[in-house]
């Protein structure tokens, strides 16, 4: 009965290990993978620029509480080719994504007219992805729609107007 105890215990481990083995592993999502991937979804892009530390425009890249990731992409829908078609920013927590989405959405209250900031703004578990007003609300749910996928999540969008 030992003998059988142990052998059973024994394949248990072996399969249990074997099925560790044989599943991938997850790839975790950057700025960069997601503009890569929605470049090849929306043929309309003309230009990805991923950020660092030295060069993001905000300056928080890699601050406490702040993003870890940052990338800007161009449409060539837009004419004015020195503005950005949007944006998508990663965080390290839950808690600091909601931060900054909670700050992008009131920096986006139309109270606050030309110095709001006019976007469509979708927030996912680890990212905000943000669209330029420039777009249509159909452009911009193409957008969406894209980054939906490639996030493998439904985005929360804000609905201020």
């Amino acid at each position: 009965m030992k003998k059988f105890i142990i052998g059973l215990l024994s394949l248990i481990v072996i399969m249990s290990l074997s099925a560790c083995g044989s599943s991938e592993p997850k790839v975790e999502m950057t700025a960069d993978s997601s503009l890569t991937n929605l470049e090849e979804k929306i043929s309309n892009i003309s230009n990805v620029k991923i950020f660092d530390e030295s060069t993001d425009p905000n300056e928080n890249l890699g601050r406490p509480g702040q993003y870890i990731g940052k990338g800007d992409f161009f449409d060539s829908r837009i004419e004015d080719s020195e503005e950005n078609a949007g944006t998508i920013e990663f965080f390290s927590s839950k808690a600091d994504c909601k931060d900054r989405y909670e700050y992008l959405c009131k920096m986006s209250d139309p109270e606050l007219g030309a110095f709001g900031v006019n976007q469509y703004i979708y927030k996912y578990e680890l990212a905000i992805f943000r669209v330029s007003y420039d777009f249509t609300p159909t452009e911009a749910e193409e957008y969406k729609t894209a980054m939906d996928e490639i996030m493998g999540e439904v985005s929360i969008q804000y609905e201020g107007k």
